[in-house]
């Protein structure tokens, strides 16, 4: 479990919104609040979740730390069909390529795809790709040819 669990936030919450998580995780998980008195999170793991989350150079190198240990956005990916991408064609390549901007971190053209990926994937219908920048997954659903 990594901090942006233990508070149930995300790397893209505000300060506020980190602050606001930390008082109610540390009030629902408080000894006197519990019924029986334990918790798989302790008021320590809590309060060391949000004393990186809350400073945000911490947080930065927190974030980066995951995305190099895991290879993998702290977030949950979204599902997407392959008809919200532009498509180019390019002719050097004889194929077609797939761009869309990220919601998240609203860096153009972060997500790409093309053809020859696609055609790898047709069998499951769906491909998952990642922003360069942020690191968001989408699963990418489509109809194979």
């Amino acid at each position: 479990m990594n901090y942006f669990d233990i508070l149930d936030a995300n790397e893209f919450s505000t300060q506020d919104e980190i602050k606001e998580k930390y008082r109610k995780t540390l009030l629902e998980h408080h000894p006197d609040k519990l019924s029986n008195g334990t918790s798989s999170i302790t008021v320590d793991d809590i309060k060391k979740a949000y004393n990186v989350l809350s400073n945000s150079k911490l947080k930065l190198e927190y974030i980066e730390s995951l995305k190099l240990n895991t290879n993998l956005s702290i977030s949950n990916e979204d599902e997407i069909g392959l008809d919200q991408f532009k498509s180019v064609y390019v002719e050097e390549k004889d194929l077609f390529e797939f761009y869309l901007d990220c919601q998240r971190c609203k860096n153009v053209d972060s997500f790409y795809l093309n053809e020859e990926i696609l055609e790898a994937n047709e069998e499951h219908n769906h491909v998952f790709v990642n922003c360069e920048m942020c690191s968001q997954w989408l699963k990418v659903v489509f109809s194979p040819n």
